[in-house]
């Protein structure tokens, strides 16, 4: 299972992903209990709850090339099949997502800005996850998955400093 590409064991990354990605789920969860104000509240709750189903994403997704190639899976097709997972896992509910996007934009409190980016980088992770996929020969598949789960630890990241901001105020205000 000690797939290295370079001089980086992909796998040993990919845990290491995971495991930053649960951190940022269990900081969501953490969060709604600290927060006193009841201002932006749907802002803010929609933020936790992005945070926690694109920590939680990214956790599955990375997980998934390691359980593939314990089943001794072919190298692309690890990453192939786990592209596949992503965009099974992004495509399916879009209409849905499209739906909150719409709705999220319309609040009083939102940061258009990042709302924007956010979901920017969703659709260029769900476009690298396509071209794993479907195996467009721009880099090999390994550097593709893992360039669209980079872009969801972005996203990740983004949303816990928009938390974290969002309870400090909370707690400077009172």
């Amino acid at each position: 299972m000690g797939s290295t590409v370079g001089t980086i064991d992909v796998f040993a990354l990919l845990l290491t992903v995971a495991q930053i990605a649960v951190a940022f789920a269990g900081f969501g969860a953490v969060a709604t209990s600290l927060r006193k104000s009841a201002q932006h509240t749907q802002v803010n709750a929609g933020r936790v709850a992005n945070m926690l189903i694109t920590s939680l994403v990214a956790a599955l997704l990375a997980l998934t090339p390691c359980g593939l190639s314990l089943f001794e899976v072919p190298g692309a097709w690890t990453w192939r099949g786990a592209s596949v997972l992503a965009l099974l896992i992004f495509l399916i509910p879009s209409p849905g997502f499209a739906k909150n996007i719409k709705q999220m934009a319309n609040r009083k409190g939102v940061h258009f800005p990042t709302l924007i980016i956010n979901y920017g980088l969703v659709v260029f992770s769900v476009v690298v996850f396509g071209f794993c996929a479907f195996a467009v020969p721009l880099a090999n598949p390994a550097a593709l998955f893992i360039l669209g789960l980079f872009s969801l630890m972005v996203v990740c990241g983004v949303l816990f400093f928009r938390v974290v901001y969002s309870v400090l105020i909370s707690v400077v205000s009172d």
